[in-house]
């Protein structure tokens, strides 16, 4: 393989392996519709049920087998409660962006046709195992010939043709069913997807990104972003400073450091909260991998963050027209609710659903009079329930800005879930979005 194109013998597996996991999970359902009728509907609900797993199921393991895009597809899919059920977001949620690693030669290319040099020309010392492996690149820690400590991440030789590939496949998969189906929202997840992947492919974009999320953090000591060495960072190869800190989800050693649990939720909600509502640009992938904790004397910590491949730019007017929901929402006022829905960029294939309106309802039917605190759970349970009104009449448009945000606060109430804290997140947002200037 080169980095162009992939062999004939590769594209087909891929494409057999990716359409035959589709088209299986399609004619099942398709079977159980046709005989969803009469008496036999007891028992095509449970077959159903049934089915749902075994699809989730069929779906991860081609994830975990081919990666690349089928990966990524995953992931997104796990943070669309909207399009699927239950039962498929918390299957494809437990996908990781993990891969296996690439063989040195191949890092070695790759760094040598960027840079210009072999890495052993370059640095003091390259260590050969990489310290993190992913679908789209792995990061291997060096020593510059300064003797600064830096982390180097190298784009896979062949991805870009990889990823060409799957989502030629997905697309014509999406094409097909949707013709007979009519639309599904599959489409437009495919076009974020993808342009979502082509920033990422672009690591001077990435760099870029940290930078700007750096400088809006400076002078702030309880996040760092590592800082970038420009004079290394090509397309597809970033250099940044090295952090060696703790897995954000790392209870064990968290506690070891002395680090409360509970002060590393609300600094992380915090820290979200300046990158929403006063910075306007967020880090939209926050799993626990691209969280670190960095320990100090005394218990006290630094959050940082890596991995700025995707990130979200708010619209200018994004604030405003929050705060315009929030306040629509605590008057208990459902038509101004579903408006300041709509205005925020929402719609759905069928208005006379009135399925804005129907959301502004169970908004504010979770929103007791004069509440203060609304828990994570509280959270989750509205979002089930939005999420069961768009399966029965899907988004027609979703600004990406939205989905990313989405995807950050559903990766984020991971991250909660698994430290086991009870997030107060009306007392770590609504101050901030209140707070924020205008025009930041």
């Amino acid at each position: 393989m080169t980095q162009l194109e992939l062999g004939s013998r590769e594209r087909i597996r891929r494409a057999a392996r990716t359409g035959s996991a589709i088209a299986r999970i399609y004619l099942g359902y398709k079977g159980l519709h046709l005989l969803d009728r009469g008496p036999l509907r007891g028992v095509v609900r449970r077959a159903r049920r049934r089915w749902d797993r075994l699809s989730a199921a069929a779906l991860d393991d081609a994830a975990r087998e081919l990666g690349g895009v089928l990966l990524k597809a995953g992931q997104f899919l796990s943070t669309r409660a909207d399009v699927l059920p239950a039962v498929y977001v918390e299957r494809l949620a437990r996908l990781q962006d993990r891969a296996r690693p690439q063989p040195y030669t191949e890092v070695r290319q790759v760094i040598e046709e960027d840079l210009g040099a072999p890495p052993e020309r370059l640095f003091a010392r390259v260590w050969r195992r990489p310290i993190a492996s992913a679908s789209l690149a792995q990061v291997h820690r060096a020593t510059l010939r300064d003797g600064r400590e830096v982390a180097v991440k190298v784009q896979r030789r062949d991805v870009r043709a990889a990823l060409a590939a799957d989502l030629a496949t997905l697309r014509v998969a999406v094409r097909a069913i949707e013709g007979l189906e009519g639309s599904l929202g599959f489409g437009l997840l495919l076009d974020q997807l993808e342009g979502s992947l082509e920033r990422e492919l672009d690591f001077t974009l990435e760099a870029e990104s940290a930078s700007r999320i750096a400088a809006n953090f400076a002078g702030d000591r309880r996040v760092r972003i590592p800082a970038i060495v420009a004079e290394f960072t090509r397309p597809r190869v970033l250099v940044s400073e090295y952090l060696p800190g703790i897995r954000v989800t790392d209870r064990v050693r968290l506690g070891r450091a002395g680090v409360r649990l509970e002060a590393v939720v609300e600094r992380l909600l915090a820290a979200y909260s300046a990158q929403v509502f006063a910075h306007g640009f967020f880090h939209a992938d926050p799993h626990p991998g691209n969280v670190l904790v960095l320990p100090e004397p005394g218990g006290e910590f630094a959050l940082c963050f890596v991995d700025f491949g995707i990130v979200a730019e708010l619209p200018p007017d994004f604030r405003e027209r929050a705060i315009e929901l929030v306040r629509r929402a605590l008057a208990r006022d459902s038509a101004g609710t579903a408006a300041a829905l709509g205005a925020l960029g929402l719609s759905t294939r069928d208005p006379e659903a009135r399925t804005l309106e129907r959301m502004a309802e169970r908004i504010m039917a979770h929103l007791a009079p004069g509440e203060t605190r609304v828990a994570a759970d509280r959270v989750a349970a509205l979002g089930a329930e939005l999420s069961e009104l768009l399966r029965a009449d899907p988004l027609a448009t979703l600004p990406p800005h939205l989905f990313l945000l989405g995807r950050a606060f559903g990766l984020l109430a991971g991250v909660t879930a698994q430290l086991g804290v009870r997030a107060n997140l009306v007392r770590a947002l609504l101050p901030a979005l209140f707070a924020a200037p205008s025009g930041a």
